[in-house]
């Protein structure tokens, strides 16, 4: 285990806290715009702001903007019921800090995760509302630096497909949905937090350990990750530090890694998709995927 590397791979907790700061804040930007897409604030996003904001609170607990969104969802949910009024006050709150703050985000890493929290934020709620679908547009039309890029440019063309028709059908709705979640590493029903990105995972692809290399990123729910990578040794695998040309395969577990540079992945899965855009390998798979076939085997 390396001094600044815990057993599950992960940095220690200061190692990367300003970074971790920064980008929950953006994240939280994105995931009050998509909220807000609609005009108005169901119980269920209101209720999902509150989880995320206190589980994300040890990175906000120094933006004024974020306390005050804690304070207001508090007050909100401390009698166990939400009225009009209070949706209403903390709508044009939240309206209020997009105003001020629209322009905040400058480099490619703050606006791919207002992005993830835009998705996360619009997919709160189970349903995609015409209003949410625009704002994703043109929020990317309105950022073009990193429309060619991953994981937008998966957005664009989940968008592309979804209205290739003149009006969207529950089916379009449901795929596009799905989409959203997978690279945002919510589970199928929208109540998890914390996964790892699904959404560049090849989940028909065929694994074969013995004489291939591997690498592994995010947190694993099988063990640390090194007994993840003795797993891989013991049946003929070569572990590798690191995505490059000579990796087969990138395992991406189940869990976020803590200091990923983005809400649901990290630089090696952003690697490993431009090169199979590029190469056709390596394979993404899942640690799900990886255990299932050594068990197997």
């Amino acid at each position: 285990m390396s001094p600044t590397h815990d057993r599950d791979g992960q940095p220690a907790p200061a190692f990367n806290t300003a970074r971790n700061r920064r980008r929950a804040v953006h994240a939280l930007l994105g995931i009050c715009r998509g909220i807000a897409a609609d005009g108005k604030l169901v119980d269920d996003e209101i209720l999902f702001l509150d989880i995320w904001l206190r589980d994300h609170g040890e990175h906000l607990r120094h933006d004024p903007d974020a306390r005050d969104l804690i304070d207001i969802t508090t007050d909100i949910l401390e009698d166990g019921r939400i009225t009009d009024d209070e949706r209403a006050d903390l709508l044009a709150e939240i309206e209020t800090i997009l105003e001020v703050r629209d322009d905040e985000a400058d480099d490619p890493a703050d606006l791919t995760n207002h992005l993830l929290g835009l998705l996360s934020g619009v997919a709160a709620d189970g349903k995609l509302h015409p209003r949410e679908i625009h704002a994703i547009r043109d929020w990317l039309s309105a950022n073009p630096f990193i429309a060619g890029q991953w994981p937008a440019h998966t957005v664009r063309e989940l968008l592309t497909t979804a209205t290739q028709t003149a009006a969207l059908t529950d089916d379009d709705r449901a795929r596009l949905l799905a989409g959203l979640r997978a690279l945002t590493g919510k589970d199928t029903d929208g109540s998890a937090d914390g996964l790892s990105t699904t959404a560049p995972i090849n989940h028909f692809a065929e694994v074969i350990i013995a004489n291939r290399n591997f690498c592994l990123t995010g947190k694993f729910l099988t063990g640390p990750r090194s007994a993840c990578e003795s797993a891989i040794a013991a049946h003929g695998g070569n572990p590798k530090a690191n995505v490059n040309s000579t990796i087969d395969y990138l395992v991406i577990g189940t869990l976020v890694s803590r200091d990923w540079r983005f809400t649901s992945y990290g630089r090696k899965i952003e690697a490993a998709v431009e090169l199979h855009r590029s190469k056709g390998k390596p394979l993404i798979i899942s640690e799900a995927m990886l255990f299932e076939h050594i068990r197997d085997s």
